[in-house]
């Protein structure tokens, strides 16, 4: 998802039965509706779809993905997923969610899906992931009015011994 200028993202030659014009147009189509209209998020949306709402054909939106890309729909799809998904697992207002939970709530259709897709675009699962990326928790010691009556006499008999 590295952002290109105009002059970067559009090769040299472009397919011929497109022409620069219309793979241009095709490019902001798709960006517009799978980017800014976030349908990513739906796990329903398919190619077939978008080439409807772009009234074009499948040809022409894999020409699109593939010179103006570098990838593939389904790819293109999984990398907002994951960078999605990647800020939800460290934000703690999505720390009572699970990983699977998330994995849904960015669009992937199924657990199975989601785990594959972040180990190949990210190098670890969703759960190394969040322990790797989380602020470590405070952690509270609670003890017992036992234990600390037992622990005050050893700080005592430790100063104790100090000061003699």
């Amino acid at each position: 998802m590295n952002k290109k200028t105009k002059t970067q993202l559009f090769p040299d030659s472009y397919p011929k039965k497109i022409g620069k014009e219309m793979t241009e147009e095709l490019y902001g189509g798709v960006i517009d509706i799978i980017v800014n209209k976030k349908k990513y998020k739906d796990p329903n949306y398919s190619a077939l779809q978008l080439t409807k709402d772009l009234n074009t054909n499948s040809r022409y939106i894999s020409a699109v993905f593939h010179y103006c890309m570098g990838k593939n729909y389904n790819r293109f799809l999984n990398e907002y997923r994951i960078e999605d998904a990647k800020k939800m697992l460290v934000d703690s207002k999505y720390s009572q969610y699970t990983a699977e939970e998330i994995g849904l709530m960015v669009g992937f259709a199924n657990r199975q899906c989601f785990y594959l897709a972040f180990g190949l675009l990210v190098g670890e699962t969703p759960r190394a992931y969040r322990l790797r990326h989380s602020a470590p928790k405070k952690r509270w010691i609670i003890l017992c009015s036992k234990d600390l009556s037992f622990w005050c006499a050893q700080l005592l008999c430790f100063v104790a011994a100090k000061i003699k």
